[in-house]
């Protein structure tokens, strides 16, 4: 099961609050540059009278505001990652064809790069326009500065506060802009295309391992057709702990992946956490009787709590009566717990329903079967015909 671990370390590595420390810094620091600016723009409105310095501190905070922005964005667009042409796969993967089906490559597809393309053009663009323009930076500052002055009260230093201001706060977004988007965006982005990954592995590993995710009715001989080898506990708690990882960060599997994670479980000895994939896979799909009927058998069958285990049954059989296996498991788990005609009363229904309930009864009667103790029972023989056919069919 060297997929699964390579699976898990791939969620865990690329999970992008491993940069979230340095994330916290950059805005610790932008929060630290704005403290400064708005305290700077306090004590610049403080020389004006009283009646006059709102005005003019709600101009400067709302021309620093504006200047923060337009550099926060610049920041984004030189910062925005770039996505790689050609799909790697991981280091770790192996060559041989045996094992590389175990790890397999990363997605083929090609990400919308629009904004990239976006962003690449309009680097370009302000850095060229930037270089021809530089000589006359000058200028433009001292027309900014006359633009601003007289909303920063038209005094005698109220030009060279706004270019200062405007420098300051286009700078300080500029940075923040570029490094937040540099340290967050792109580890972001590459976990979640990660997560979506992993969870389409996972269930083609599910996939893979078991044909049918329901085999029907708990009876002896119907556990249900496994493509690959019984897991044992490990690998079991392997393909669990996948799941429960990419459910942490908002991702499920389908309701066909919980049911196999349900039986790998099941068949590994793992009976409480296999009735819960099976009660992830009912609230996927409220209307699926199948879960809670196999839910009902863990509960029944494997753990011998029977009031349970008929609770499910009924909220399967509710969902759908035409559902004969929760019906015949309905009458399974009476039988062990020693309700003897309410069990054949629901067994003549799920024969009356499909006769090959009938030929799983006669199985189901053999030793350590639920019916057992009903072998000579001369209603249970005439139910499943026994006196027609004999035990030809056993």
């Amino acid at each position: 099961m060297a997929s699964i671990y390579s699976l898990r370390a791939l969620v865990a590595a690329s999970d992008p609050r491993t940069a979230s420390r340095n994330a916290q810094a950059v805005s610790r620091g932008a929060w630290i540059a704005i403290t400064v600016q708005v305290i700077a723009s306090i004590a610049y409105a403080g020389q004006f009278p009283w009646s006059k310095a709102w005005t003019i501190l709600g101009g400067a905070l709302i021309i620093a505001a504006a200047a923060y922005v337009v550099g926060v964005l610049l920041g984004f667009l030189f910062g925005l990652p770039r996505t790689l042409d050609d799909s790697r796969e991981p280091a770790e993967a192996p060559a041989t064809t045996e094992q590389s089906d175990s790890h397999p490559p990363l997605p083929t597809y090609r990400t919308n790069t629009n904004l990239e393309q976006i962003s690449d053009w309009l680097t370009k663009i302000l850095v060229g326009v930037g270089l021809v323009e530089l000589a006359k930076l000058p200028s433009v500052l001292h027309s900014l500065g006359l633009w601003v002055k007289p909303a920063l009260g038209n005094s005698a230093n109220s030009e060279a506060f706004g270019v200062g201001l405007f420098i300051y706060d286009a700078v300080t977004g500029f940075l923040a802009g570029y490094l937040l988007t540099r340290l967050h965006l792109a580890s972001a982005l590459s976990w979640a295309d990660r997560v979506v990954w992993s969870r389409t592995v996972l269930q083609r590993v599910l996939r893979r391992r078991e044909r049918d995710p329901d085999p029907g009715p708990e009876g002896a001989g119907s556990e249900g057709v496994s493509s690959g080898a019984i897991p044992d506990e490990q690998t079991a708690s392997d393909l669990d702990v996948l799941a429960k990882k990419l459910e942490e960060v908002g991702l499920q599997l389908d309701v066909d992946s919980y049911m196999r994670l349900a039986l790998q479980l099941k068949r590994a000895k793992k009976y409480e956490d296999a009735e819960q994939a099976y009660l992830k896979a009912s609230s996927i799909d409220p209307n699926n009787p199948a879960p809670l009927n196999w839910a009902g058998v863990l509960r029944g069958k494997y753990l011998g709590q029977h009031d349970k285990a008929d609770e499910y049954y009924r909220r399967a059989i509710s969902l759908d009566p035409s559902y004969m296996s929760a019906t015949y498991n309905r009458a399974c788990n009476e039988m062990r717990r020693g309700n003897k005609e309410e069990a054949l009363k629901l067994l003549a229904i799920a024969i009356a329903a499909d006769e090959k309930y009938r030929k799983l009864a006669r199985r189901d009667a053999k030793p350590q079967g639920p019916f057992e103790a009903l072998q000579k029972d001369a209603s249970f023989q005439s139910l499943i015909g026994i006196e027609q056919q004999g035990e030809s069919d056993e």
